[in-house]
């Protein structure tokens, strides 16, 4: 099965490398995006179509080695790539203003709420925070 996979890529200049510009042009295929990173590295971005990652990174890799040397590489598939990592899915919080506001009461009625265990909420610093779902 064919996937998309991104592969980074950060090359050393050489004295051949064209200017950023020339580079994404001549590489718009792969929706390359080129950037210089300082005065003698650039970094390429390019989506391609590959049955393996294997396979991704070696055509990526000979593609973006006519424009310098390689030094580093990164490629995973288009899917993972979108997902933030080290995130979980975080659930609605809201502050106790809010809560109060949501309920039609006081500031000081939702902190005795919690104070009783009538509502959960965690302390985050100075402010408590609630399940928005918890909220009725």
């Amino acid at each position: 099965m064919i996937l998309q996979y991104v592969v980074d890529i950060l090359l050393d200049k050489t004295p051949q490398t064209p200017r950023v510009d020339e580079i994404r042009m001549q590489l718009a295929d792969w929706d390359a995006l080129a950037q210089e990173v300082s005065g003698q590295r650039v970094a390429v971005v390019l989506t391609m179509p590959a049955e393996s990652l294997q396979q991704a990174f070696q055509a990526a890799t000979r593609l973006a080695e006519r424009y310098g040397v390689a030094v580093s590489a990164s490629v995973a598939t288009e899917e993972a790539r979108s997902k933030p990592s080290g995130w979980e899915n975080v659930p609605d919080l809201v502050a106790v203003d809010d809560v109060a506001t949501a309920q039609g009461k006081t500031r000081q009625a939702v902190h005795y709420q919690i104070h009783k265990g009538q509502l959960s909420a965690r302390q985050v610093g100075t402010q408590w925070i609630v399940l928005r779902s918890d909220v009725v």
